[in-house]
């Protein structure tokens, strides 16, 4: 989700993925004749959502919404494990129900954009790039021994290109947000990123889509970043990267209990905050318990993290919009909310 800040632009990314809201609008009215015949409160409230538009005096501040995806993110895949939680099917449906609301047909098309690897070089190690690279031309049992050294990591021959891909969608994404040629983004990318390392693979993640994307802008002279990281799991690759950069306020809510929850380390607990120039601008916020509900979730959205950025005032925000936190998903078990009950208080 990309969202602005006090007029200023605001941007996603990762991960799986990201999502958009913008400046302040009016709802139409939902129409319940017209609607499905769905008891379902969550899906009214999407098409709810999904109706919203934009008074006439707020139109000349909002210049549209980005929206990229690629067939290309669906052909990224385990070979040898068909049924892989992280599988095509993730993006494809995801895809069907934005469609099937009407969303993608509001948004400003986006082609899909390659990133270079003198860019990746910003945050991965050139011999994880030509790693990377090399498993395209590998065969079936070379790419399956290469990915047990790694955790939770696979590829198949289209990796290199998608994970390319990926990263550089968000990167353009997040460009035309601080140029205004959009108000806002949703770049729908696979593999996602927040788990990659500068040296390693990792969580499903091949390249980091929203710290080299951050690392680009700060390059470009932004000087004030907020990672919004929503996913279940914690993204200690994105946390590593700008661990000691006052410039980036990483803050990522994440399932911990105490520990025993992946990625399992230590490093996720509330009390790493960041070190050097850097101290206080990594928020981790692990929660120990599963079956939270809404009201859990959006007392911390209001208790800590607006006041902390509203304090910080982010010239942009980048999210790293992980979808598995979310009722439905196996991996969250229950684990935390509805997630678009979040959208409108972004």
């Amino acid at each position: 989700m990309a969202d602005q800040q006090a007029h200023e632009p605001a941007a996603e990314r990762d991960s799986h993925e990201t999502e958009s809201s913008g400046p302040v609008g009016t709802e139409t009215p939902y129409d319940t004749d017209s609607s499905t015949d769905s008891d379902d409160e969550d899906y009214v409230l999407l098409k709810k959502l999904a109706s919203v538009t934009f008074e006439d005096r707020l139109k000349d501040l909002y210049s549209g919404t980005g929206f990229t995806y690629s067939d290309l993110f669906a052909q990224h895949k385990c070979e040898w494990a068909p049924d892989h939680p992280e599988n095509p099917q993730r993006i494809l449906e995801s895809l069907r129900r934005c469609k099937e609301l009407g969303l993608i047909e509001r948004c400003k098309p986006i082609d899909a954009t390659y990133t270079g690897v003198d860019t990746l070089l910003t945050k991965h190690s050139r011999e994880l790039v030509e790693l990377a690279e090399a498993t395209a031309t590998m065969t079936y049992k070379e790419r399956m021994q290469l990915s047990e050294k790694y955790d939770s990591w696979f590829c198949n021959e289209v990796t290199y290109e998608a994970a390319l891909a990926s990263c550089g969608s968000v990167i353009n994404m997040a460009k035309l947000i601080v140029q205004g040629s959009v108000t806002n983004g949703f770049a729908m990318v696979r593999p996602p990123g927040h788990h990659g390392m500068e040296n390693e693979f990792n969580g499903y993640c091949t390249f980091n889509n929203v710290a080299v994307a951050t690392q680009v802008l700060l390059d470009g002279g932004l000087d004030k970043i907020l990672i919004l990281d929503w996913d279940v799991h914690h993204g200690q690759g994105v946390q590593r990267m700008f661990y000691e950069d006052p410039r980036v306020l990483y803050i990522s809510i994440h399932r911990y209990e105490h520990g025993l929850f992946w990625p399992n380390l230590r490093e996720s607990d509330y009390d790493h905050i960041g070190q050097d120039k850097g101290k206080g601008f990594n928020v981790n916020i692990p929660l120990n318990q599963i079956g939270m509900k809404d009201a859990d979730y959006l007392s911390i959205l209001h208790q800590l993290i607006l006041p902390l950025t509203y304090e910080f005032c982010p010239q942009l925000i980048l999210i790293s919009s992980g979808y598995d936190a979310a009722v439905g998903c196996p991996e969250s078990n229950n684990f935390l909310f509805h997630m678009f009950s979040l959208a409108p208080n972004l």
